[in-house]
């Protein structure tokens, strides 16, 4: 059980129903929102840690322009679900950096291991930017502290 959160954005209820019972079988916790307003303020409620984005959704904006917003405020992966893929929408989907696209209906089997492979590289490249970080933090301290030494070193003399 994986306990992560994911967000399912889809404006078919049967269609998200299902898509959420499947997620909690796997030992996700799933969140739902049906319109652009409604995935903007749970997005940055619940930080979820994946994002399923229909790109036909209710409300003012798409699912396209919604994931822009989103990921404005937080980073967090996002797989596309849709009906319908032509080479315009795949270009503007391509915009916004998902993980994967896949057309519905798709197979359980299909999204759980894009799921399962759009955590992992987000987590791996998290970490990694953090050991970066973590690496950049230790070598500051470091020359920080070495040049107290010296300092003190110039001080006794």
């Amino acid at each position: 059980m994986t306990g992560d959160k994911i967000l399912v954005v889809e404006d078919d209820f049967i269609t998200a129903l299902e898509i959420k019972r499947l997620l909690e079988t796997y030992g996700y916790q799933s969140y739902s929102a049906s319109s652009s307003d409604d995935a903007l303020l749970t997005a940055v409620e619940i930080k979820p840690n994946l994002i399923l984005m229909d790109v036909k959704i209710r409300g003012k904006d798409d699912g396209i322009k919604t994931t822009l917003k989103i990921k404005d405020l937080i980073n967090v992966p996002v797989i596309y679900l849709t009906a319908y893929i032509d080479h315009q929408l795949m270009e503007s989907i391509k915009l916004t950096r998902p993980v994967a696209c896949i057309l519905k209906p798709f197979e359980c089997n299909e999204l759980i291991s894009n799921i399962e492979i759009a955590l992992y590289i987000h987590n791996t490249d998290l970490n990694r930017k953090n050991g970066i970080q973590d690496s950049s933090i230790i070598f500051y301290a470091m020359i920080g502290n070495l040049l107290a030494t010296s300092l003190n070193l110039n001080e006794k003399k």
